[in-house]
């Protein structure tokens, strides 16, 4: 049972926080490899930014080979493949043409680029710029982000939708975010890149994108060049199982778990509760000694990002607490949401505002899970209705609505799939304190579900 409140007293502080289930069998997680790859859907941090002793580094940081895998950035080709063709841009003003088009949220057939400036807050870092030193390739790059309303807007500093040569982002508080890319024509397109902050900069990676055709027509990946000499490095983070990220242990308290080649390893939990527990969870057990086997299931965990690394913390009884940052004028009635004042966990992150996802990304679910985790709502209350959806594409509110609320009702369900990484919109009618059940589910590779 997770608990909302829309008014804190205490002061507002932006973090994200992810729902999370987590097969609770520990197995070696995938070490990364040095090898240039191609990558052409899931989830990726193409510009991710951390810091040693307060020098700045930028790489990469992707979902999709492992969990919060870090790499160079310029060992990987980005491949938009054809799915991506949209007509969906020629309606917007600057465009007017349809593109090879990334949505801001995720399309499970595409590649789902964004970036990441969390792990630099720890050295005291807060605004950070993007520089695109050079931007190359047959055709022009947009990018743009979709507001909580179906509006657009620009996330460059001279604010045009043209992503070119010179070009800013400045990303004004540590966060994890994603926006909307198009690019106009197939072929091959480079962006030479670095972070800036406090008068310091990052090295310089040079980034590659294969636009149309099959993965594999693009050259491989232009040496690193620019500022700084494009050397990668840098640890912590916000989406997916980080490497080295603690394990929960039993009750969901977090202690260091070992690790090996690179990523998380970490033992069975040692007093888990029993399937059927408290607030619908399901945890793993052992029985025996040392070569005792797994018996997997699930079991709900919040990844905060308020520390970083991140720390699993217990799902059960969490309280989320929305600040005056929260209130929007809704312009329309939103499922069971009337039009006007309401508050509002957005899709992208709002500065003093918890920032509360889904997440399906944890190293267990990619080694016992045969499906996607299904989440149902099965229990409300709350003094005003509540509708929680995924964000629209261009011009639209409501993209697909997970869980409606009002009164003593309740409906409705999502599956989530495998290593997905996602964040919906949470919109509640009134101020006050709400709790919300859910239960997850999901078959195991043997065909159990749990």
């Amino acid at each position: 049972m997770t608990a909302l409140h829309t008014v804190s007293p205490r002061p507002a502080r932006t973090y994200s926080a992810l729902l999370t289930a987590l097969v609770l069998c520990w197995v070696a997680a995938f070490a990364p490899t040095a090898l240039a790859q191609t990558f052409d859907r899931g989830h990726v941090d193409v510009f991710y930014v951390t810091s040693h002793g307060g020098e700045l580094s930028l790489s990469m940081k992707e979902d999709i080979t492992g969990g919060g895998v870090q790499r160079p950035g310029d060992d990987v080709v980005l491949h938009v493949s054809d799915a991506a063709w949209s007509e969906a841009t020629a309606g917007v003003d600057g465009i007017g043409q349809a593109t090879y088009f990334l949505p801001q949220s995720q399309n499970h057939d595409v590649i789902w680029p964004g970036w990441d400036t969390q792990p630099i807050a720890a050295d005291g870092y807060q605004a950070v710029d993007f520089n695109f030193q050079d931007v190359s390739g047959p055709g022009e790059v947009y990018i743009f982000e979709t507001e909580g309303f179906g509006g657009i807007k620009s996330v460059t500093n001279d604010g045009s939708y043209n992503l070119r040569t010179g070009s800013v982002i400045n990303q004004p508080y540590p966060a994890h975010k994603h926006i909307n890319w198009a690019f106009t024509h197939p072929g091959t397109y480079q962006m030479t890149v670095y972070a800036s902050a406090n008068g310091q900069s990052s090295n310089a990676v040079t980034y590659t994108w294969q636009v149309g055709g099959e993965a594999g027509d693009a050259p491989a990946p232009a040496a690193p060049g620019g500022h700084g000499g494009g050397q990668a490095g840098g640890h912590g983070g916000h989406a997916g199982n980080q490497p080295g990220a603690p394990a929960p242990q039993g009750g969901g308290g977090a202690a260091p778990g070992p690790r090996a080649g690179g990523a998380h390893v970490g033992p069975a939990p040692k007093s888990a509760p029993p399937a059927g527990a408290s607030g619908g969870s399901a945890s793993a057990s052992t029985s025996g000694g040392g070569n005792a086997q797994c018996t997997p299931g699930l079991q709900p965990q919040i990844k905060d990002d308020t520390t970083s690394p991140p720390q699993w913390r217990p799902a059960q009884g969490a309280t989320f607490y929305l600040s005056s940052n929260a209130e929007v004028n809704l312009p329309s009635t939103v499922g069971t949401v009337p039009e006007g004042k309401a508050w509002m966990i957005g899709a992208t992150q709002v500065a003093g505002v918890p920032w509360l996802g889904a997440n399906t990304q944890h190293q267990s679910m990619h080694e016992h899970l045969a499906s996607a985790v299904r989440w149902d709502i099965t229990g409300f209350s709350g003094p005003g209705p509540m509708t929680v959806y995924s964000q629209g594409q261009l011009g639209q509110i409501v993209g697909e609505e997970w869980f409606r609320a009002a009164g003593g009702g309740y409906q409705g369900s999502k599956a989530i799939p495998r290593n997905t990484h996602v964040h919906p919109n949470w919109v509640f009618g009134a101020p006050g304190r709400y709790q919300v059940n859910i239960t997850q589910s999901a078959q195991l590779n043997n065909g159990k579900k749990v």
